[in-house]
């Protein structure tokens, strides 16, 4: 790859770190923001909306975003995401009230999927063939440990300067900003899209609802750590920050890994270990304590979403047509964000009726269960829905 090539994966891997961004900026201040809001479960109510009001933003936005990155091109619409991320991103270090901290947080969910579902279809449309596939590892990968860089800064930031302070690290969209308008090539736009119907991506939904059961393990990693890790006692944000860092650490060991697995085993099989990893940490997740057994769970779980998430980005690539990409991409993101979204109405509630851990088990389980039943039947040469190619 050229130099140039190297700079256009650059950006490319900010996009994807600032997606992540939106929620492990705010993850390791949660007891703090709940406390700053009135405390009890008011404040506590009020922190998971922070950390959940992003993902709305990219339920919604994804198929509207991928439809503006159709008609109007990915590159420029990549440019303007940036920009409206940067300010509404770092507007949360001076807002105080709390209904418009949350529409800002709306905002830069948004804004965010708009960003990466343009930088996912400039991948398309440089990139073909085995470069692709390693492009979308690489970008995913760096953007991993790129987020571990923003979540360590976000705890010490917090520890520092109170909860307002990590919000400062959204204002690095605007350098990236300035690399996108240098180093991205224009796009075409295309001027008949009714032309192509979205049903012809029917035969990707199935491949849809199992992006949102893997967003949904993926997310507990980010939300349930601090949690667990708060009741046994640990909740210093610098030390809450370090142990997600592992995680995301190891969400890039699994991304680094995806190109090998694929290689060796094909999509299904590395889809399947993906899943098996996701479940086994979750299960560990319910039954671990302290700063050993529960990062180590947390560990095993991105350790699967890493493996999963470069998988489901390069089947859309390779699958949905080309007149439809922009609409693939964004339905491929709201399918995954609406995993958080979820999350917060379904597991949230569930846990407050039923325990935490007990909940987690039961999710854990579950997804063991049906990995394994999956896999047995592939076996037997009947495909489960999240086989690739």
């Amino acid at each position: 790859m050229s130099f140039r090539d190297w700079l256009v994966i650059i950006v490319l891997t900010f996009t994807a770190a600032f997606l992540g961004m939106v929620f492990t900026t705010v993850a390791p201040v949660l007891p703090m923001t709940a406390a700053h809001f009135g405390g009890g479960s008011h404040g506590a109510l009020i922190a998971e909306w922070l950390l959940t009001m992003p993902s709305i933003g990219v339920v919604i936005g994804g198929p509207l975003v991928g439809w503006f990155v159709e008609r109007f091109g990915a590159r420029r619409i990549l440019l303007i995401c940036l920009a409206i991320f940067g300010l509404a991103g770092s507007a949360g270090l001076v807002i105080e009230d709390s209904t418009v901290l949350l529409a800002s947080r709306f905002v830069v969910g948004l804004v965010a999927t708009g960003q990466l579902t343009a930088a996912t279809n400039i991948i398309g449309e440089q990139f073909s063939g085995p470069r692709r596939g390693k492009v979308v590892g690489l970008a995913t990968a760096f953007a991993t440990l790129g987020g571990i860089v923003i979540v360590l800064s976000a705890g010490a930031l917090a520890q520092g300067f109170g909860w307002h302070a990590p919000f400062a690290l959204y204002a690095t969209a605007f350098p990236i900003l300035l690399l996108a308008i240098a180093v991205i090539a224009p796009s075409v736009p295309r001027k008949t899209i009714a032309a192509t119907k979205m049903g012809v991506l029917l035969p990707l939904l199935p491949m849809y609802l199992v992006v949102t059961v893997t967003m949904i393990a993926s997310f507990l990693s980010t939300i349930q750590l601090p949690q667990l890790l708060s009741e046994d006692g640990i909740a210093s944000p610098q030390t809450l920050s370090v142990a997600l860092g592992l995680g995301t650490l190891a969400t890039a060991g699994g991304a680094f890994s995806y190109s090998g697995l694929r290689a060796r085993l094909g999509g299904g099989w590395t889809v399947s270990i993906g899943l098996f990893l996701q479940g086994l940490g979750i299960v560990g997740l319910a039954a671990g304590h302290g700063l050993v057994q529960l990062p180590l769970a947390a560990i095993v779980l991105n350790l699967g979403s890493g493996i999963l998430n470069p998988a489901f980005n390069h089947r859309v690539l390779d699958e949905a047509p080309e007149m439809v990409r922009g609409r693939a991409v964004g339905l491929l993101f709201t399918a995954q964000f609406a995993g958080p979204f979820l999350n917060t109405a379904l597991i949230v509630p569930a846990i407050g009726a039923f325990g935490r851990r007990e909940i987690l088990a039961v999710i854990g389980l579950m997804m063991l269960i049906a990995t394994l039943t999956a896999t047995i039947r592939r076996g037997s040469g009947v495909a489960g829905p999240a086989a690739g190619h």
